[in-house]
């Protein structure tokens, strides 16, 4: 499992850059978002669907109930099933491209994994690795107000402000199917991100609390020092 979290951080920073580019290749011009074609992009978005696919037997194997993996899986499906096809259509790249800028939280969240498992958490873990933790469940939460609930949202608001300022580009050359799904897609995935932030809210407030009472226990501990 840890190899797996090491490997993610890396796997996902690399997706996340080529995400980047390719949507600022495509960004600028309406024609580009809507009939655009980035290679970098492309292949960030092959990344995470063979990702995607790695992970569903994975998720079968480990026996985890469907009450608690649900969201992951159609998470995964709903993401590798809409960029697969834009891939085949050729249309709407810089949406799907856009969108797989989220993996950015998948790195952060690795790190903490990582140090959880590793018995470097802010409960078990001296000062300097508890703070490294605080930090790191600090910078995961971060990133994912940034990349899930403030992209999301911005993603949607960005897909119908095109179809309003620029019909003749958008409607022309798109489906009324791929209209309908791609914010349907997106909205399910930030719904998706909303059910997930609460508990990853609660585990950072945790670890806050935490932190602070291992600092007010080592201040203690160096004032008696001190004192004796």
């Amino acid at each position: 499992s840890s190899s797996d979290n090491l490997w993610s951080i890396v796997f996902h920073s690399y997706i996340t850059c080529l995400a980047c580019a390719g949507a600022w290749e495509l960004g600028f011009s309406p024609a580009d978002r809507w009939v655009g074609r980035s290679e970098t992009g492309v292949l960030a978005g092959l990344l995470v669907c063979a990702d995607n696919l790695c992970q569903l037997p994975v998720q079968f194997a480990k026996k985890v109930p469907l009450s608690k993996s649900w969201t992951v899986l159609a998470h995964h499906v709903a993401q590798t099933g809409t960029f697969l096809l834009a891939l085949h259509t050729g249309r709407c790249h810089f949406w799907g491209i856009l969108a797989t800028v989220s993996e950015a939280t998948n790195p952060p969240i690795s790190v903490v994994f990582t140090l959880k498992e590793c018995n470097l958490d802010s409960s078990s873990a001296p000062a300097l690795s508890s703070s490294f933790y605080m930090l790191a469940s600090m910078v995961c939460w971060l990133s994912f107000v940034a990349f899930r609930m403030v992209l999301y949202p911005s993603w949607l608001l960005a897909f119908a402000s095109d179809l309003l300022q620029h019909p003749a580009v958008s409607f022309d050359n798109t489906s009324g199917g791929e209209l309908l799904l791609y914010p349907t897609v997106m909205s399910l995935m930030f719904y998706l991100s909303v059910l997930w932030f609460k508990p990853l809210t609660e585990g950072t407030r945790k670890v806050w609390r935490q932190w602070n009472e291992l600092s007010a226990c080592s201040s203690a501990s160096r004032g008696n020092q001190k004192m004796n």
